[in-house]
């Protein structure tokens, strides 16, 4: 059984961990509604690649992990992927964060092994706490599959290299 103090500094880390998330995501959100906005969201082909690989590679089972990059000027580069332990079923997939502080991560990707890249609720709760934009993408998990939103579930823009694309929905088309 731990001690008071044991259990205070335990409490105090974790009060810890929570101010400074939500401080990077107040300043975060600064840049799409404050005086810097991100007018611009490219994504590295090779992510992209790995996206396509990971999602077949957990096929029937979803996957997730954290989209790594920086911002250059009002750009945004989304330039590797962050991997976290992850459990996963046919219809979800559940992960703790333990990414290193000095790591910067600005949204979530993950698969949905049917053929629709709309988000559920589940994922409207997930984009809201974890990041400004998020992929999903869908069986059979091509490049036309990823669809691309923001925090607040809103379809965005991404390029990838020099091809501009807009993130389908496989259900309105």
């Amino acid at each position: 059984m731990k001690s008071k103090t044991e259990k205070n500094i335990t409490e105090n880390k974790c009060l810890r961990r929570r101010n400074l998330k939500e401080r990077i995501l107040k300043k975060l959100k600064s840049f799409f509604f404050g005086e810097y906005r991100i007018r611009r969201i490219v994504i590295k082909s090779d992510v992209i690649k790995t996206i396509m690989e990971f999602a077949k590679h957990n096929h029937p089972k979803e996957f997730v992990a954290f989209l790594g990059g920086k911002m250059r000027n009002d750009s945004l580069e989304i330039d590797k992927l962050l991997y976290q332990r992850f459990y996963s079923s046919s219809d979800s997939a559940y992960f703790r964060i333990e990414i290193p502080i000095n790591e910067k991560f600005f949204g979530t990707v993950h698969n949905h092994p049917n053929n629709s890249n709309t988000p559920s609720s589940e994922d409207s709760f997930l984009f809201g706490k974890y990041g400004l934009i998020h992929l999903i993408i869908s069986y059979p998990y091509s490049q036309e599959d990823i669809a691309g939103y923001d925090f607040k579930g809103h379809r965005i823009y991404f390029e990838i290299k020099d091809k501009k694309i807009k993130s389908k929905n496989k259900e309105n088309i």
